[in-house]
């Protein structure tokens, strides 16, 4: 097939993303919650954002304020099995109250008429998010940094996301966060069946045989008595804004859920890992190693790793990871068959044969 275009697969979805439609009703929203003040525009996110820009739109009202409007996808476009929308919406406003970074949100609407689906509005952070692709450690801003600076961006994302694991769960108002567990059931039980349910969902009845094997594994080393955080979901630069090497805003909160500290830092060093081998197994000159990642998290959060959880969740991280690039490759319809299996099938960019390589080799 010649070179892999691997551009969709951690991105575009390939839905319906004009709200002209639904403008005048969007409008006389806008002017009774924003008390008076007229819509002047509403547009798509920009493409190129990570794959967010699906549901998220920007608009602007008429004192020139910008907000994003995130909406809740539907159909055929759906990339997150049993989504909780309202629980994503009401964490951000709770780590926002406690200060963390995160964006502002200001309402939650239930009516489906107004855009077509739920949806709720923050405000709109101005910054720079590293590009899936081409991969921050081959190209983009990040590249034009100098070492120094490479190395702080990096210690700084590590402090945020310690900062999102020093809260107290309990002190939070998460609703149906906690009510996932229950006796002799728990959070980690409800996290193995959904990956469960979500490979027959993407799969049917070809599953990978490497995820196969990953879920049996976690089935047979499970954690137990972990203690619990709020995890983020999906931690890694390219869900965070920075402006330089300052991270003004952590993002996409999709699978917000309670787990041990460790789960959000395997996901980031384990999507990391992934940007550095579709660099070619480069790395930015001033990128910190591996040890001095987890050492900066370590400092920042003032606790110990626990390898163990790490590794276990790293392989999670793994299967997930392959999970959700197959199944944003077939909610893009100009995705191939052929494109997908091909990428799959790759030696240095598919994400099935990642997930054998960490299982294989403990990677940190």
């Amino acid at each position: 097939m010649g070179e892999i275009d691997i551009a969709f697969a951690m991105g575009r979805k390939g839905q319906d993303r004009d709200l002209n439609r639904y403008r005048d009703r969007f409008a006389n929203w806008c002017a009774i919650k924003f008390e008076g003040k007229d819509l002047v525009e509403l547009e798509p996110m920009a493409e190129d954002a990570n794959g967010r820009a699906g549901e998220m739109y920007v608009f602007t009202l008429n004192d020139d304020s910008r907000f994003v409007l995130r909406k809740k996808a539907t159909g055929d476009y759906l990339q997150h099995l049993d989504q909780d929308f309202e629980s994503e919406y009401v964490a951000q406003r709770e780590l926002r109250k406690n200060n963390l970074p995160v964006c502002k949100t200001w309402f939650y609407e239930e009516d489906e008429s107004i855009v077509g689906s739920p949806f709720y509005v923050m405000e709109y952070v101005d910054g720079q998010i590293p590009p899936d692709e081409t991969s921050y450690h081959l190209a983009g801003w990040m590249a034009d940094l100098s070492v120094d600076e490479q190395a702080q961006l990096c210690r700084n994302s590590l402090a945020a996301l310690a900062s999102v694991h020093r809260l107290e769960p309990g002190d939070l108002s998460l609703g149906r966060l906690f009510e996932r567990a229950r006796p002799g059931y728990t959070h980690l039980d409800w996290m193995l069946d959904h990956w469960r349910r979500y490979h027959v969902w993407t799969r049917g009845d070809a599953p990978y045989p490497e995820i196969s094997r990953a879920l049996e594994w976690l089935s047979t080393n499970k954690i137990q008595n972990e203690p619990l955080s709020i995890s983020w979901g999906d931690s890694r630069p390219g869900n965070t804004i920075y402006r330089g090497t300052e991270c003004v805003a952590l993002i996409d909160w999709e699978i917000v859920h309670l787990a041990a500290a460790e789960k959000d830092l395997a996901w980031w060093l384990t999507i990391d890992f992934m940007c550095e081998r579709r660099a070619g197994n480069k790395r930015l000159p001033g990128w910190l190693s591996v040890e001095e990642l987890i050492a900066a998290y370590e400092e920042a959060s003032e606790q110990a790793v626990d390898r163990d959880r790490l590794h276990y969740y790293t392989v999670f991280a793994g299967m997930a990871a392959a999970l959700f690039i197959e199944r944003t490759m077939s909610i893009v319809p100009d995705v191939t068959e052929e494109h997908k299996k091909a990428l799959m099938a790759s030696p240095e960019l598919s994400p099935l044969t990642l997930l054998t390589d960490i299982m294989d080799n403990q990677l940190w």
